[in-house]
């Protein structure tokens, strides 16, 4: 069965509370996502058979990230453990007229440093009909 597969990288997305901003919350939120990996998500919650190529860290936080994926029956089978952190983003939500801001936080992250030889391309692209 065809499959379409994603590539890119698996961001975690850390947001206050309640539309404050950082500096006026004890609290946040965290959540998984990235532009190809939420374009993944949305086929497989259309039915679409999907696998995510990327490279994730290799400690519990990556591991958090891939069950996150999986839940939404993502092939997770060729995303890559790797030494570097996770990248990570911040958001503070608009409130009232305060737009929404962000800080990317992505240098050296475990999918910056990702090389063609650590994904096993010829069982990564088997099956599929569309790479996004």
């Amino acid at each position: 069965m065809s499959q379409i597969i994603t590539f890119g990288e698996v961001l975690m997305r850390i947001s206050t509370r309640g539309h404050k901003k950082f500096m006026q919350s004890s609290s946040v939120e965290f959540y998984f996502g990235g532009t190809e990996l939420n374009v993944g998500i949305s086929i497989a919650n259309f039915g679409g058979k999907v696998k995510h190529i990327s490279a994730v860290s290799d400690d519990f936080i990556g591991e958090t990230a891939v069950s996150y994926i999986r839940k939404f029956g993502v092939d997770t089978a060729s995303i890559v453990r790797y030494r570097r952190p996770l990248g990570v983003y911040f958001l503070e939500v608009d409130a009232v007229m305060r737009p929404s801001t962000i800080s990317h936080n992505r240098v050296h992250s475990s999918f910056s440093d990702i090389l063609p030889p650590m994904v096993n391309w010829e069982s990564a692209l088997v099956n599929g009909s569309w790479l996004h």
